[in-house]
């Protein structure tokens, strides 16, 4: 403002940092777009919570992001080292596969409590709040089914039932 320059502290902060801001934009939304030079995008709300990241591990053909361009369909166009890139912010459609920590084939998914899990061929996994899936403890084999009664989610996998609470499992019946 006219008085001069004023810190907005973010949850971003040892982000930025860390990978080096280097240029930002707002989009229509109030969305802050910061681009840095090792960790891709931050994205922020307008008050400068953390919304999301993208980079490699999210899509991106690389964290080197040097300028931000907002288009009027609310697509934020990206300079790399290696091209342009475009994301459709906020877009509709989001994919989970090894990139995000899910790993083998996707035998059945489940929202249960506010949590999102999935069973797969190398056992159980739930989403995290930073928007990667964790294995969920106690198993490893094949998981193909989910059923959430009540407050309770069940898991049927090939060492048997499981209970799950969170990020932890327990065997209720072995097969």
């Amino acid at each position: 403002d006219a008085a001069g320059m004023t810190p907005f502290p973010t949850e971003a902060d040892a982000f930025l940092k860390a990978n080096t801001l280097y240029h930002g934009v707002r989009l229509e939304d109030g969305t802050l777009a910061l681009a840095t030079i090792r960790g891709g995008v931050a994205l922020l709300d307008p008050r400068g919570r953390w919304i999301g990241n993208l980079n490699r591990a999210s899509g991106l053909l690389g964290d080197n992001v040097k300028h931000l361009h907002p288009d009027r369909s609310g697509s934020i166009w990206m300079a790399l080292d290696n091209g342009v890139a475009k994301a459709e912010w906020p877009s509709p459609f989001s994919a989970f596969g090894e990139r995000s920590g899910l790993k083998g084939n996707v035998w059945a998914i489940q929202r249960h409590r506010g949590r999102l899990y999935a069973a797969t061929g190398q056992g159980a996994f739930v989403l995290d709040a930073g928007l990667r899936f964790r294995q969920v403890e106690g198993v490893s084999a094949q998981s193909i089914s989910l059923l959430g009664v009540g407050e309770e989610l069940l898991l049927a996998s090939g060492q048997g039932v499981f209970r799950v609470e969170g990020t932890r499992s327990r065997l209720l019946r072995p097969s």
